[in-house]
Protein backbone atom coordinates (compact mmCIF):
# COMPACT_ATOMS: atom_id res chain seq x y z
CA UNK A 1 0.00 0.00 0.00
CA UNK A 2 1.57 3.34 -1.00
CA UNK A 3 2.37 5.92 1.69
CA UNK A 4 0.05 8.83 0.95
CA UNK A 5 1.63 11.01 3.67
CA UNK A 6 4.95 11.40 1.88
CA UNK A 7 5.31 14.09 -0.73
CA UNK A 8 6.70 13.30 -4.15
CA UNK A 9 9.95 15.13 -3.29
CA UNK A 10 10.49 13.04 -0.15
CA UNK A 11 9.76 9.83 -2.09
CA UNK A 12 12.37 10.81 -4.71
CA UNK A 13 14.93 11.68 -2.01
CA UNK A 14 14.45 8.34 -0.24
CA UNK A 15 14.53 6.43 -3.54
CA UNK A 16 17.80 8.06 -4.63
CA UNK A 17 19.54 7.81 -1.22
CA UNK A 18 22.34 5.28 -0.85
CA UNK A 19 21.22 2.03 0.76
CA UNK A 20 22.21 1.37 4.33
CA UNK A 21 22.34 5.05 5.32
CA UNK A 22 19.73 6.12 7.84
CA UNK A 23 18.40 9.58 8.63
CA UNK A 24 18.46 10.31 12.37
CA UNK A 25 15.82 12.88 13.37
CA UNK A 26 16.95 14.65 16.55
CA UNK A 27 15.58 17.29 18.91
CA UNK A 28 17.43 19.47 21.38
CA UNK A 29 15.32 21.09 24.09
CA UNK A 30 16.78 23.80 26.31
CA UNK A 31 15.54 26.07 29.08
CA UNK A 32 17.27 28.58 31.35
CA UNK A 33 16.25 26.59 34.45
CA UNK A 34 18.01 23.43 33.24
CA UNK A 35 21.67 22.63 33.86
CA UNK A 36 22.10 21.40 30.28
CA UNK A 37 20.06 20.40 27.28
CA UNK A 38 17.75 17.48 26.59
CA UNK A 39 18.93 15.76 23.41
CA UNK A 40 16.72 13.02 21.95
CA UNK A 41 16.70 10.97 18.77
CA UNK A 42 14.02 8.93 17.03
CA UNK A 43 16.47 6.09 16.56
CA UNK A 44 16.50 3.03 18.82
CA UNK A 45 20.10 3.55 20.01
CA UNK A 46 22.08 6.33 21.68
CA UNK A 47 24.26 8.42 19.39
CA UNK A 48 27.05 10.88 20.14
CA UNK A 49 26.62 13.57 17.50
CA UNK A 50 28.42 16.84 16.78
CA UNK A 51 26.36 19.87 15.83
CA UNK A 52 27.18 22.83 13.59
CA UNK A 53 29.08 24.66 16.37
CA UNK A 54 31.18 21.56 17.17
CA UNK A 55 29.25 20.73 20.39
CA UNK A 56 29.14 16.98 20.96
CA UNK A 57 26.10 15.59 22.75
CA UNK A 58 24.67 12.18 23.51
CA UNK A 59 21.21 11.87 21.95
CA UNK A 60 18.95 9.55 23.93
CA UNK A 61 16.61 7.15 22.13
CA UNK A 62 13.15 8.43 23.06
CA UNK A 63 10.25 7.87 20.67
CA UNK A 64 8.73 11.02 19.27
CA UNK A 65 6.64 12.03 16.31
CA UNK A 66 6.65 15.44 14.70
CA UNK A 67 5.07 17.40 11.93
CA UNK A 68 7.32 19.92 10.22
CA UNK A 69 5.88 23.39 9.67
CA UNK A 70 3.87 24.20 6.59
CA UNK A 71 5.63 26.75 4.43
CA UNK A 72 3.20 29.37 3.23
CA UNK A 73 2.72 33.12 3.27
CA UNK A 74 -0.43 32.99 5.36
CA UNK A 75 0.57 30.61 8.16
CA UNK A 76 2.95 30.79 11.09
CA UNK A 77 5.74 28.20 10.97
CA UNK A 78 4.66 25.77 13.66
CA UNK A 79 5.86 22.29 14.54
CA UNK A 80 3.95 19.77 16.63
CA UNK A 81 6.03 17.27 18.63
CA UNK A 82 4.62 14.31 20.55
CA UNK A 83 7.06 12.49 22.85
CA UNK A 84 5.87 8.99 23.79
CA UNK A 85 6.67 7.05 26.99
CA UNK A 86 8.45 9.97 28.62
CA UNK A 87 11.07 8.83 31.15
CA UNK A 88 10.74 10.24 34.69
CA UNK A 89 13.89 12.36 34.48
CA UNK A 90 12.64 13.99 31.27
CA UNK A 91 9.23 14.60 32.84
CA UNK A 92 10.97 16.23 35.82
CA UNK A 93 12.83 18.60 33.48
CA UNK A 94 9.62 19.57 31.71
CA UNK A 95 7.87 20.14 35.06
CA UNK A 96 10.75 22.40 36.12
CA UNK A 97 10.45 24.40 32.90
CA UNK A 98 6.70 24.87 33.37
CA UNK A 99 7.13 26.16 36.93
CA UNK A 100 9.99 28.54 36.04
CA UNK A 101 9.92 31.63 33.87
CA UNK A 102 11.46 31.53 30.44
CA UNK A 103 10.85 29.79 27.16
CA UNK A 104 11.70 26.25 26.15
CA UNK A 105 13.74 26.36 22.96
CA UNK A 106 13.40 23.45 20.55
CA UNK A 107 15.93 22.75 17.82
CA UNK A 108 15.38 20.14 15.12
CA UNK A 109 18.35 18.64 13.31
CA UNK A 110 18.85 15.56 11.14
CA UNK A 111 22.06 13.59 10.76
CA UNK A 112 22.97 10.92 8.25
CA UNK A 113 24.12 7.69 9.87
CA UNK A 114 27.41 7.76 7.94
CA UNK A 115 28.41 11.24 9.20
CA UNK A 116 28.04 12.16 12.88
CA UNK A 117 30.39 15.16 12.54
CA UNK A 118 27.75 17.66 11.38
CA UNK A 119 24.00 17.71 10.82
CA UNK A 120 22.74 17.08 7.30
CA UNK A 121 19.81 19.43 7.99
CA UNK A 122 19.24 22.14 10.52
CA UNK A 123 19.11 23.55 12.98
CA UNK A 124 15.54 24.70 12.82
CA UNK A 125 15.18 26.76 16.02
CA UNK A 126 11.74 27.33 17.50
CA UNK A 127 10.19 28.43 20.79
CA UNK A 128 7.66 26.22 22.54
CA UNK A 129 4.36 28.09 22.67
CA UNK A 130 2.18 25.39 24.24
CA UNK A 131 2.70 22.13 26.08
CA UNK A 132 0.41 19.44 27.41
CA UNK A 133 1.00 16.12 29.10
CA UNK A 134 -0.97 12.94 29.61
CA UNK A 135 -0.03 9.67 31.27
CA UNK A 136 1.69 8.33 28.18
CA UNK A 137 2.93 11.31 26.16
CA UNK A 138 3.95 14.95 26.12
CA UNK A 139 2.83 17.25 23.30
CA UNK A 140 4.73 20.41 22.41
CA UNK A 141 3.72 23.09 19.94
CA UNK A 142 6.55 25.37 18.86
CA UNK A 143 6.82 28.20 16.37
CA UNK A 144 9.34 30.62 14.97
CA UNK A 145 9.07 34.32 15.55
CA UNK A 146 6.27 35.87 13.55
CA UNK A 147 8.24 38.38 11.49
CA UNK A 148 5.04 40.16 10.47
CA UNK A 149 4.64 41.38 14.07
CA UNK A 150 8.19 42.69 14.49
CA UNK A 151 8.72 46.44 14.52
CA UNK A 152 10.52 47.87 11.52
CA UNK A 153 12.75 49.68 11.83
CA UNK A 154 13.44 48.12 15.19
CA UNK A 155 15.53 51.02 16.51
CA UNK A 156 14.17 53.90 18.50
CA UNK A 157 15.49 57.05 16.85
CA UNK A 158 16.01 59.29 19.86
CA UNK A 159 18.12 62.49 20.10
CA UNK A 160 20.40 60.84 22.67
CA UNK A 161 21.23 57.94 20.33
CA UNK A 162 21.24 59.96 17.10
CA UNK A 163 22.18 63.59 17.92
CA UNK A 164 22.58 64.40 14.20
CA UNK A 165 18.82 64.21 13.79
CA UNK A 166 18.26 67.27 16.00
CA UNK A 167 18.50 70.63 14.26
Amino acid sequence: MPDTLMTQAVREAYASAPSGIMLWHCLTLSHSAWAGTLDITQDTAEHVLTDEVQRSATYLPIAFAFTLPEISESSVSEILVEIDAVPRDVAALLDLAVSATGVITLQYRAWLSNDASAPAYGPLSLSVTAASASLDKVSLRASAANVANLAFPNLDYTPSKFPGLVA
